[in-house]
C-alpha cells in the first residue's frame, strides 16, 4: 500500500510540474522534409500545450513573441541563421532554449523534390512524366544547370549553409538526427525534452511516441512503405542510397561532400 500511494504522489507531482513549465522559450528549428511536425507533434504532447503556428518567419512577429508571452509553448520553424539569428541568440535571450532537427541532406532532398511536384506542385519546369527520384538525382549532380540557368549545387549549398549549418557551427543548438529519432524515439524525445527543460513523466513517453507512430501518421502504412502524395510519404531514413548510382557517388562526393561532413553526414 505503501509503494502504491507513494507512486501516486509522484504522479501527482509530475502532473503539476507539467502544468507549471518554467517560463522559457523553447524553439524547434529544422531543415524543411526533416521530421519537422512530427518532433513537434511529441514536445508538445509532453508540454501538454499547443505550439505556436505560424507567423514566427516575419522578424517583428519573432521578436514581439521573444519579448511576450510566448513562453511554456513550443515555437517552430524552418529558420534560417543570417535572417533569424540576431533574434535567435541565446546571448540576448538566456530564457532561450533550441533544438535543431537535421537528417541526411541527400534523404531530405528527395524527400523536397517529391513535396514540390505531388503537393504545392512546384518544379514545374520539368517533364511531368519524369520520375521525382530522377528529377531530384539530375538537379544535385548539375545535369539540369543548362536548364535552370544557374548552378543548382551553389543554390542547394547556400540554402544548406543559412538553414543548417550555420546553425551547427553557431552552438546554439542541440542537434537531433532524424535517423537517431527514427531508431530510438523515446530515447531522442526525452534528450529534446531535457534540453528544451521541459517537465515530464517519463513514464509518459511510451505513450505519446506510440500515438506518433509513422504508421498511426500515414494512415496505416508501415515504415519505408511510400505514398508521395502524403505528408507522412515514407517515414525511413536511407532512401538516398537507391535513388543515386555508384557512378554518381564521386560526382556527389565532389560537390557536396566537404559541407555534408561538417553537418555529420559523409557521403
Amino acid at each position: 500500500m505503501k509503494n502504491r500511494f507513494g507512486g501516486i504522489l509522484q504522479r501527482i507531482g509530475y502532473t503539476i510540474e507539467r502544468f507549471d513549465q518554467k517560463p522559457l522559450h523553447r524553439v524547434l528549428i529544422s531543415y524543411g522534409r526533416s521530421g519537422t511536425h512530427w518532433l513537434k507533434n511529441m514536445v508538445s504532447a509532453a508540454l501538454d500545450r499547443p505550439p505556436i503556428e505560424g507567423g514566427t518567419w516575419e522578424l517583428d512577429t519573432l521578436a514581439a513573441i521573444m519579448k511576450g508571452s510566448g513562453r511554456r509553448r513550443l515555437m517552430y520553424e524552418h529558420f534560417q541563421f543570417d535572417l533569424h539569428g540576431e533574434i535567435l541568440d541565446p546571448a540576448k535571450n538566456p530564457d532561450l532554449r533550441m533544438v535543431l532537427l537535421h537528417r541526411h541532406p541527400l534523404d531530405q532532398f528527395i524527400s523536397a523534390t517529391w513535396h514540390r511536384i505531388k503537393i504545392t506542385g512546384e518544379l514545374t519546369e520539368f517533364d511531368p512524366e519524369t520520375h521525382p527520384n530522377e528529377i531530384a538525382r539530375r538537379l544535385l549532380l548539375g545535369e539540369y544547370d543548362e536548364k535552370l540557368g544557374y548552378c543548382y549545387r551553389d543554390a542547394h549549398l547556400d540554402t544548406h549553409k543559412r538553414g543548417a549549418l550555420d546553425w551547427i557551427d553557431s552552438g546554439r543548438c542541440l542537434v537531433v538526427k532524424f535517423e537517431d529519432l527514427v531508431e530510438n524515439t523515446e530515447a531522442e524525445l526525452a534528450r529534446c525534452l531535457d534540453h528544451l527543460e521541459v517537465r515530464y513523466d517519463p513514464a509518459s513517453l511510451a505513450g505519446i511516441v506510440e500515438k506518433n507512430r509513422f504508421e498511426k501518421l500515414s494512415g496505416g502504412r508501415k515504415p519505408g512503405e511510400m505514398d508521395g502524395t502524403h505528408h507522412y510519404r515514407r517515414g525511413a531514413p536511407g532512401e538516398w542510397r537507391s535513388v543515386f548510382r555508384p557512378e554518381d557517388l564521386p560526382i556527389l562526393q565532389e560537390r557536396y561532400g566537404e559541407a555534408f561532413a561538417r553537418q555529420g553526414y559523409p557521403i
